[in-house]
């Protein structure tokens, strides 16, 4: 009978894997360029510390700001948002990981922060930063979910900062959205084989969805393919991934992974209630910079259908257009990263609707 390996070499010999596959993956994302720039910093913007991700082959090139989502902070995504569509080549990225998320999650932030708002007021804080140290006049926007709306208001309220604006998936009108949810939740049970999904449909109830079921929403939403179109996993499999990812991300420290498993509740419980404020319809007639709206037409958190009524009713007079995705639904940019490119980032937005499967 073989004998197991000493404690102390086995924590050794997993200390050296480890290292190796940090080495591996730093060799697999090194830029090379002109005048390659790769750094993460941690920046205060309105009193908080937040988290920066910039990665670019050059650093001459325009400047391009990622706004993530709820629930979905920016880092752990980079890649796929980065590499992936070959951003980098094209831009210097700037990944904007936000007060109470991920590695800017602290415990003892003032959850009065956790707003839209505020958000935005960062926003400002942080074009203006980067405008100086870049020497750019004006940004390229991309915002996804709830960074899109972040990324439209940063957008309405500096236009003339903002070069481009792109927005994936973005929420229009969460208290319509419920409604909208809670019938293609519905719709998707009757039609689905599992009948767990059925079940956990009737558990979670009619809507609104305060924040005690907002995380059993995700969780459902999720399950019914409106998260991912050719996936049903659950909410737990999720924020695995997502830490599992975060994990393989060399910019991403132990500590990082640690708030980034710890901020859910926090986020959940200081942010949901101030969504429910967010009517695209009612707030916005005019969109003053070149525009761009990418959803997926299977998306279960932030209905399409809104974002078609959004954009056939608001004014894009520098131009605006919709492209759905038929096979994809709310992470659009991670189903389908070849949309995201600088073809789409640069074009004329041109007005008029594109339906792509």
């Amino acid at each position: 009978m073989t004998s197991a390996a000493p404690p102390e070499v086995s924590q050794r010999s997993a200390a050296l894997a480890r290292a190796r596959t940090r080495r591996a993956v730093r060799r697999l994302t090194v830029l090379t360029g002109p005048d390659p720039i790769s750094e993460r910093r941690s920046i205060r913007l309105g009193g908080a510390e937040h988290t920066l991700l910039i990665r670019g082959t050059d650093r001459s090139n325009p400047v391009l700001l990622y706004v993530h989502g709820f629930m979905d902070p920016a880092i752990p995504s980079a890649r796929e948002l980065g590499w992936v569509s070959g951003l980098e080549e094209r831009y210097v990225v700037v990944c904007w990981e936000r007060r109470g998320y991920g590695s800017a999650f602290r415990r003892g932030l003032d959850p009065a922060g956790m707003t839209v708002d505020q958000a935005v007021n960062d926003g400002v804080e942080l074009v203006e930063e980067l405008q100086t140290r870049f020497g750019v006049e004006a940004l390229h926007l991309v915002g996804h979910s709830l960074g899109a709306v972040i990324a439209l208001r940063l957008a309405l309220r500096r236009p003339e900062q903002v070069a481009t604006l792109t927005c994936l998936a973005p929420v229009i009108d969460n208290g319509r959205a419920d409604l909208i949810v809670a019938e293609r939740l519905a719709e998707a049970a009757r039609h689905s084989a599992r009948p767990s999904l059925a079940r956990r449909v009737r558990r979670l109830g009619a809507p609104p969805y305060p924040a005690s079921r907002a995380l059993r929403r995700v969780d459902v939403v999720a399950r019914s393919g409106g998260i991912y179109a050719d996936r049903r996993a659950g909410l737990p499999r999720l924020v695995a991934e997502l830490l599992w990812r975060a994990a393989r991300t060399p910019e991403y420290r132990l500590r990082d992974i640690v708030r980034l498993a710890a901020m859910t509740s926090f986020v959940v419980n200081s942010s949901w209630d101030d969504l429910f404020g967010i009517n695209l319809v009612e707030q916005v007639d005019s969109i003053p910079v070149p525009v761009r709206f990418i959803v997926g037409a299977r998306d279960n958190g932030a209905p399409p259908d809104l974002v078609e009524e959004f954009v056939t009713g608001v004014a894009m007079p520098a131009g605006g257009s919709l492209l759905r995705v038929s096979r994809a639904a709310h992470f659009v940019h991670v189903e389908r990263p070849d949309l995201i490119d600088p073809a789409t980032i640069d074009r004329s937005h041109a007005p008029g609707p594109e339906v792509r499967s």
